[in-house]
């Protein structure tokens, strides 16, 4: 014989309507199914090896192969049931029907039924009042069908979901007219949903559970026992449980004081934190576990463990902590924290701009890392030691990783690079063609001006050990294109002006300096017992007016020979700098 009765398949993935009892709506199926399918749910089965840890073991490593985790008992004996469900009926029992006579004072006719619908619940979850009347179904009165509004269901007490397993929840089905009632026992399997935990090196157990549940007013955390038997006094791995806001700075630990304590011990204190520490979407939990043998030894990974479609999985093997973060579709992994750093060199003339240009050098991503993770990190420079050529430095880099609905979890890294050794030398002159237009052929003296539009400028890069440099200038000769020569004729350069410079000590003539073939001193520098200052010099010859240059003209002795022609001049700038005079830097 068949009968519909109404299943449901739960998963803590839906959002917008339930609270941590997670009641989801579900097929039809035989009931005879249901009853093999329950039976068989019963005990959790295993073909995979043990996760054991001798407890006297100097180091003994976990498998750290990735893979699942298969549970190889529920840990729901007698000793683990609520003591106020030690009663419960036999689940294959049939409801029992409360007589009217006997508890509602109607008549005899007066006969109210009530179907059972199967739950999943998520360790450590509770069902909701508002929502309770969607435990039954097929709820009659006299044989009549009651509608959802004319019938309430309460729960004796909140089921024990500490433990992954089936149970027997009792509740009553109260007639709202009549008062009829009626008490039947829902079966409810505890199940994984969102959690996160590490196991016990002895034994086939948890070290306690904490597990996400999600509902109308957001996320928040629980912690469970889980699964196996636990030593009476003593757990032994050493889990560590820290949640984050934003950033590492922001942090709330669970506490875990010794070993030596229970499970539920370990659980309860969990709880209490966990009561008083409302949480966020974006906010991360993070997850670190050493060994029990070893004390400060950590599992890297091999000992932590995330639930998947209801399968344990190991998802940061090889990082001392995985970091998760919480979103409305659960726990998502983090790998911010799991980059490794490059070592850069930089050119003695390199500056900030550089690191920022060459940021995402100085980190790898290993592997696993998918491409959309990739693309979620972004970097900034938050401070940088000076780049000193010849010298090593380090720069501090944020990290940070953006997730669903712009969710964002940040750390900072902290990056080294070297800069190569740097030279002096002469970087150039701008605007330095001296274009002195057409001369006239006259007896008398002249001081012709340079025709431009900006100024001449002379820059010296210094990024060497010398601590004392000169610039000189020479030119040569005016010849035309016959290879006649001007003769006496020359440059004069005035108004010479410092307008940059890292030094301190840079002296420029104050008279005119007539350039001719012996060189002439434009700038010197004097660094003598000064360290570090590296960078560059800009000197600047006069200025603008009318589109002259008021520091270069052309020098003509009275009754100068002047032939017809376009007569050129060549300048040569030399830069000499010598490291043992003025001192070492």
């Amino acid at each position: 014989m068949k009968r519909n009765v109404l299943i449901t398949i739960a998963s803590l993935l839906v959002t917008g309507h339930l609270l941590p009892s997670t009641i989801l709506f579900a097929e039809t199926v035989d009931a005879s199914e249901r009853q093999r399918a329950e039976d068989q749910s019963s005990t959790l089965d295993s073909d995979e090896h043990q996760f054991f840890e001798p407890v006297d073991a100097e180091d003994h490593a976990a498998d750290e192969s990735e893979g699942n985790l298969d549970l190889l008992d529920s840990g729901l004996d007698e000793e683990n049931i609520d003591p106020e469900l030690s009663t419960i009926p036999d689940r294959t029992e049939e409801s029992k029907t409360i007589q009217p006579s006997e508890h509602s004072g109607y008549s005899d006719e007066t006969v109210l039924t009530a179907e059972a619908v199967p739950q999943k619940i998520g360790l450590g979850g509770k069902f909701v009042e508002e929502r309770l009347n969607e435990l039954v179904t097929n709820v009659r009165l006299n044989g009549d069908e009651v509608a959802g509004e004319d019938f309430k269901v309460t729960l004796l007490n909140q089921p024990n979901t500490t433990f992954l397993g089936n149970l027997q929840v009792p509740i009553t089905v109260v007639h709202v007219e009549t008062q009829a009632a009626t008490q039947i026992n829902v079966p409810v399997e505890v199940i994984w949903g969102h959690s996160i935990f590490s196991r016990e090196a002895a034994i086939s157990a948890s070290t306690g559970v904490i597990s996400l549940h999600i509902n109308d007013n957001g996320p928040s955390l629980v912690a469970s026992e889980g699964f196996g038997n636990s030593w009476p006094n003593q757990v032994t791995s050493r889990p560590r449980y820290t949640i984050y806001r934003n950033d590492y700075t922001n942090q709330t630990l669970l506490p875990f004081f010794t070993v030596n304590q229970s499970r539920s011990s370990v659980v309860q204190a969990w709880n209490n934190v966990l009561n008083n520490s409302p949480i966020d979407f974006g906010d991360v939990i993070g997850l670190s576990v050493n060994r029990f043998a070893v004390a400060n030894q950590n599992y890297n990974g091999a000992n932590t463990w995330v639930t998947r479609n209801e399968e344990p999985v190991r998802e940061a093997i090889g990082w001392p902590e995985a970091l998760y973060m919480m979103t409305p579709s659960g726990f998502q992994l983090l790998r911010v924290n799991q980059l490794t750093t490059n070592k850069l060199t930089f050119a003695a003339s390199g500056s900030t701009e550089e690191i920022l240009q060459r940021m995402t050098e100085f980190f790898n991503f290993h592997e696993e890392f998918t491409e959309q993770e990739k693309e979620e990190l972004s970097f900034d420079l938050i401070r940088s030691d000076a780049l000193l050529p010849g010298k090593e430095g380090k720069a501090v880099v944020q990290v940070t990783q953006t997730k669903e609905n712009g969710y964002r979890f940040s750390m900072t890294y902290e990056v080294s690079f070297a800069v190569g050794l740097g030279r002096l030398e002469f970087a150039g002159i701008a605007h330095g063609n001296f274009d002195f237009g057409d001369v006239l052929k006259t007896s008398r003296r002249q001081n012709i001006p340079a025709q431009g539009e900006s100024a001449p400028t002379i820059m010296v890069s210094d990024y060497s050990d010398t601590a004392q440099w000169s610039l000189y200038a020479s030119m040569s000769p005016f010849i035309n294109e016959r290879n006649q020569e001007l003769r006496e004729a020359v440059i004069a350069l005035k108004e010479l002006k410092v307008i940059e410079s890292v030094h301190t000590g840079i002296s420029i003539p104050k008279n005119d300096i007539l350039l001719g073939t012996t060189p002439q001193m434009i700038a010197a520098r004097d660094g003598s017992g000064t360290r570090d200052e590296y960078g560059r010099t800009i000197i600047q010859i006069g200025e603008v007016k009318d589109q002259t240059l008021t520091g270069v003209s052309l020098h003509l002795p009275a009754n100068t020979p002047v032939d017809k022609g376009e007569y050129q001049a060549t300048i040569t700038w030399e830069l000499v700098g010598d490291p043992t005079i003025g001192g070492i830097r």
